[in-house]
């Protein structure tokens, strides 16, 4: 359980949670908003093919962020800000989690 021993201790236990949702929603949005900008830069399927070169196979990324995210993608947006806000109450760069905020909006948002 996240926290186990963070029982008491309300501040804690959501700052926890916020560290951690970097590390389980946010990152894996990196994804999205690279093929998104492949795409919109037209150079995808040579980016598909650098990273199979390190072993990345950005489609089944992509396809595991959509089968984690799908129809909560509307919550993790939410969750995301409040990550950042969490992060800028310390002093540090909450970018990372803005950012995923927005990926998850336009995912519930759906295709454009």
């Amino acid at each position: 359980m996240l926290g186990g021993d963070l029982a008491g201790d309300l501040g804690a236990a959501s700052a926890l949670k916020a560290c951690y949702a970097l590390q389980t929603k946010a990152l894996p949005t990196v994804w999205a908003a690279l093929a998104d900008a492949a795409d919109a830069y037209g150079v995808r399927d040579a980016l598909d093919e650098q990273l199979a070169r390190d072993g990345v196979d950005l489609t089944a990324r992509l396809d595991a962020l959509q089968a984690r995210a799908g129809s909560k993608a509307w919550r993790w947006a939410g969750e995301m800000d409040e990550a950042a806000a969490a992060l800028a109450a310390v002093g540090v760069p909450d970018g990372f989690s803005r950012a995923a905020a927005e990926v998850y909006r336009r995912m519930a948002d759906g295709p454009a």
